[in-house]
């Protein structure tokens, strides 16, 4: 059972609190608002910083996601970086590693807290023992001092985190304790791995397309009617050299 705390401070994102409770929903919630100034500035900054070169998508955590977190980590809610969490997605893993390097340059706007390289870093491994391969950084946002989780991949590094997220870490427990289905995973990455490593020799876009507002030409396509629920389903694409998302379909 959640005990109160012993006083709050949202004004500046500090809690203060007696050992070893755990806040409520309701607490977590209001915690989580306090960063809603910071997720839009942070995503104005990105934005501008990537200038269409890979594809932006953020939330803010969940309060019950926060709240188990919590319970299970015994961590504080000032422990926590991913409030705000952010995913760049690259066309190439070349890209991811470029943006990777113009956000640690943008001093101006954020400080690099931790770096981890799964199998996309020179010298790094092709990827962890479950097979996840993906760029984090943990950020502070200066402007406001906040700190907030990006992670930076490609299409295929997005597939097979998701696919393993969903369906063998939150599934059945039989799945996790499968030796095949750990397997699979691991031939899986490989699988996608091997699309990355030819999708290097991806062509340049031209600048018609580069320019070209992805959103617009749904409209005109779909007469406006889904051309939203259709740009939000292929992952909101900058231009028209982004239609690589429609394998989400």
């Amino acid at each position: 059972m959640c005990k109160g705390f012993a006083y709050l401070d949202y004004g500046n994102g500090k809690l203060k609190r007696n050992k070893n409770d755990i806040a409520s929903i309701q607490e977590i919630e209001a915690y989580i608002k306090t960063f809603k100034p910071a997720f839009i500035a942070a995503s104005d900054i990105l934005a501008k910083l990537v200038n269409h070169s890979a594809v932006l998508s953020g939330r803010l955590k969940s309060a019950s996601s926060v709240h188990e977190k919590l319970e299970r980590k015994e961590y504080e809610l000032e422990d926590l970086n991913d409030i705000i969490g952010m995913r760049l997605t690259c066309q190439r893993a070349t890209d991811a590693l470029r943006i990777k390097s113009l956000i640690s340059e943008d001093v101006q706007h954020f400080e690099v807290k931790e770096t981890k390289c799964y199998g996309m870093c020179p010298g790094a491994r092709k990827y962890r023992e479950s097979g996840y391969r993906r760029i984090h950084l943990i950020l502070l946002i200066k402007s406001v001092n906040k700190t907030m989780e990006l992670q930076i991949g490609t299409p295929y590094t997005n597939m097979w985190s998701d696919w393993n997220h969903d369906l063998v870490y939150k599934g059945p427990e039989s799945f996790q304790d499968d030796e095949k289905v750990q397997k699979y995973a691991m031939d899986l990455a490989e699988y996608f791995f091997n699309l990355d490593q030819e999708r290097k020799k991806l062509p340049l876009c031209p600048a018609t397309l580069e320019k070209a507002n992805a959103l617009r030409i749904l409209e005109m396509n779909s007469g406006g009617a889904d051309a939203n629920k259709l740009y939000k389903k292929l992952g909101h694409p900058p231009n028209a050299c982004f239609w690589w998302n429609d394998m989400q379909l």
